[in-house]
C-alpha cells in the first residue's frame, strides 16, 4: 500500500482586505445565477459566504437555550444547525462555549462545499462571531504546538479540539483543490446568514 503523507501546514489564515475601511459585503458582492453565489463583481473568481452565529436564551421553539448557526453563500440557501448550551446555562463561560462549538460547525460546513467546481479561486469567510475569527487567527501556531493553547507542552488543549482539527482538514482540503481562503470580520447587521440560526 502507498504512504499517504499528512497534509503540510496550512498558512495561517489572511483576513480579507477590502479597499476601504467602510466597505460591506453589499458594496462588494453580489449574488448571479450564473455563478450559483456571492461573488465580487470585480474579480469574478472570488466568492463570499456568510456565517452566522446567535445565541438563544429564551427561544419560543425549544425547551432548552442554545445557539444556532447557519452559512449562506446565495439568498434562500441556508444549511443550519443547533448547539445546546450547557449547564448552568446562566454562566457565560457555558454560553461562551456553545458560541465557539457553533462557530465551529457552521464554518466546517461552510468549507465542505466544492467552490473549485464552481470556478472559484478564493472564497471569503464573512461572520461577526469573534470566537471563529480568533480560531482563524490561531489555527496555525496550535497545529504546531499540537493542538494546545501554547508552546508549552504542559498547557491545555485546544477546546472541542476534534472539530477544530476537522476544520482545518477541511480548509486543507480547499487549499489543495486551489482555493484559498481568507476571513472577514463584519457586523452582525450586514450577515444575511442570521436568519438561519433560529432553523437548526
Amino acid at each position: 500500500n502507498p504512504i499517504v503523507q499528512p497534509s503540510p501546514y496550512i498558512r495561517g489564515l489572511e483576513p480579507f482586505d477590502p479597499p476601504n475601511i467602510y466597505a460591506t459585503p453589499f458594496d462588494l458582492f453580489k449574488y448571479s445565477n450564473d455563478k450559483g453565489a456571492y461573488f465580487r463583481q470585480t474579480y469574478r473568481s472570488q466568492a463570499l459566504v456568510y456565517v452566522a452565529v446567535e445565541l438563544r436564551l429564551h427561544p419560543d421553539d425549544s425547551p432548552a437555550p442554545y445557539a444556532g448557526y447557519g452559512w449562506s453563500m446565495r439568498p434562500n440557501h441556508g444549511p443550519s444547525g443547533r448547539w445546546p448550551v450547557g449547564q448552568p446555562n446562566t454562566q457565560e463561560g457555558s454560553r461562551l462555549a456553545a458560541k465557539y462549538v457553533a462557530g465551529i460547525k457552521a464554518a466546517i460546513m461552510a468549507m465542505s462545499h466544492d467552490y473549485a467546481s464552481m470556478g472559484f479561486g478564493e472564497v471569503v469567510i464573512a461572520t461577526h462571531n469573534p470566537h471563529l475569527i480568533h480560531i482563524f487567527e490561531k489555527l496555525e501556531e496550535w497545529k504546531r504546538w499540537g493542538w494546545r493553547s501554547s508552546g508549552n507542552p504542559h498547557s491545555m488543549e485546544v477546546g472541542s479540539k476534534d472539530l477544530v482539527v476537522q476544520l482545518d482538514e477541511k480548509l486543507n482540503m480547499q487549499r489543495d483543490k486551489g482555493v484559498q481562503i481568507t476571513f472577514w470580520r463584519i457586523r452582525e447587521m450586514h450577515n444575511l446568514a442570521m436568519h438561519l440560526t433560529g432553523r437548526g
